[in-house]
């Protein structure tokens, strides 16, 4: 197994999670849930946050950890699926959490949200952006669709290959996530002429651009990299 993944957060603040073997997929880093949550601030409390391509369920975890009233994971594979459990076992949290096993694509055709503040966190392996380009646009455009005011929606996506393009119900325009830094957000009721999506400013501490290097460097891997 590769090296258990620390919780950065809250009320289970460094506990560690069982992480999947090395050579599959690489759960979301320390760093970017950091940027993830630091993003969300207070709007993580009392919210339903859905953890989609959950891999080992990290992010949602975390998620309740900082506050969320409810995680809900995401995940097609059946040894990702046990890994969750088996996470959600450990911190916890089994009463606040549910998980779905299927494929994430099926899953936003039928999305229907939980009443009150909903977060939806995309972190898909990143081959999945070359392979199946038309699906994330009609995944994102989907969630979109169902989402209401004041609700969010996470992107995590690789900087080198081509982005998704996806059009918004709300304005009909197209937006184009664009590849840097690596973490696209999106609000219904963005204030007028503000961007569709908005994406962190550069980095300015030394611990932004240790994230920003990190990512650098993961993408090249041949490992699929995954948002849980």
């Amino acid at each position: 197994m590769a090296e258990r993944i620390r919780i950065t957060g809250g009320s289970v603040l460094n506990k560690r999670l069982s992480s999947p073997p090395k050579e599959s997929i690489r759960p979301a880093s320390d760093l970017l849930r950091q940027v993830v949550f630091n993003l969300l601030g207070s709007q993580i409390e009392n919210a339903v946050f859905y953890d989609v391509f959950a891999g080992v369920g990290v992010v949602g975890i975390e998620a309740v950890s900082r506050g969320a009233d409810r995680a809900i994971f995401v995940e097609l594979e059946r040894q990702y699926i046990q890994l969750i459990r088996k996470n959600i076992e450990h911190v916890g949290f089994g009463a606040q959490t549910a998980v779905r096993t299927g494929d994430a694509f099926v899953w936003g055709k039928h999305f229907i949200p939980d009443h009150g503040k909903v977060i939806v966190f995309l972190g898909p392996p990143y081959p999945l952006f070359q392979s199946k380009p038309n699906e994330f646009a009609e995944l994102i455009g989907r969630v979109q669709q169902k989402l209401d005011d004041d609700d969010w929606l996470i992107l995590q996506f690789p900087r080198r290959p081509t982005p998704p393009r996806c059009r918004t119900p709300n304005t009909g325009s197209a937006c184009v996530v664009t590849a840097r830094p690596w973490i696209g957000v999106w609000r219904k009721n963005g204030e007028p002429g503000s961007p569709i999506w908005t994406m962190p400013d550069e980095p300015e501490s030394d611990a932004a651009v240790e994230i920003d290097e990190a990512d650098d460097l993961e993408t090249e891997s041949d490992e699929p990299a995954h948002g849980g």
